[in-house]
């Protein structure tokens, strides 16, 4: 029962080897983790990162032991925000409720999310997404919506945070607008 990090060409001894690693390796491990993804953010036109600093911080304080994250988080936005202030927070969120339902209909092979946690963790998530200093936010709730109508809401909800150049590539790209 307990999370697996899910990594394409990680066995799952070498999976098991890194959750027996010190909550302080695993801490330090992210961070870098984190950085680096932050610091390829410039030249990552039309890439969506799940998760990055506030999931990171969330999961890990809750479920590995990490430390407090939240000089860390600040410093993560202010680099977002330095390189690639376009970036869009997109906050996905359902019901308690429906989380649950999904947990049980859908599990996640290896999901960190633990059925007692769910209020806090939506909670957290929103805290977190209320406090970020990013500029261009939006939030879908899902809880009622199928993928395809998330999507929809998705494209109407980013469409106003789009740059002339976002744009101009997409025109040249032929995608509807």
């Amino acid at each position: 029962d307990e999370y697996v990090p899910v990594a394409p060409d990680f066995t799952v001894e070498e999976q098991e080897q890194f959750l027996a690693l010190s909550p302080r390796i695993k801490d330090n491990i992210m961070r870098h983790n984190v950085v680096y993804h932050t610091a390829a953010l410039p030249g990552m036109a039309d890439k969506v990162i799940v998760g990055l600093h506030i999931e990171d911080a969330i999961y890990g304080e809750l479920y590995f032991g990490y430390t407090d994250r939240r000089g860390f988080m600040d410093g993560i936005e202010g680099k977002i925000l330095d390189t690639a202030p376009d970036m869009v927070l997109c906050h996905v969120l359902a019901s308690p409720d429906v989380i649950r339902s999904r947990m049980i209909e859908d599990p996640h092979a290896n999901g960190v999310l633990r059925e007692p946690d769910v209020e806090l963790v939506l909670r957290r998530f929103q805290e977190e997404y209320d406090r970020s200093r990013l500029t261009h936010k939006i939030s879908l709730d899902t809880s009622d919506a199928t993928i395809a109508e998330s999507v929809a809401e998705f494209s109407l909800k980013v469409e106003p945070h789009l740059t002339e150049h976002d744009r101009a590539r997409m025109a040249s790209k032929g995608a509807p607008r």
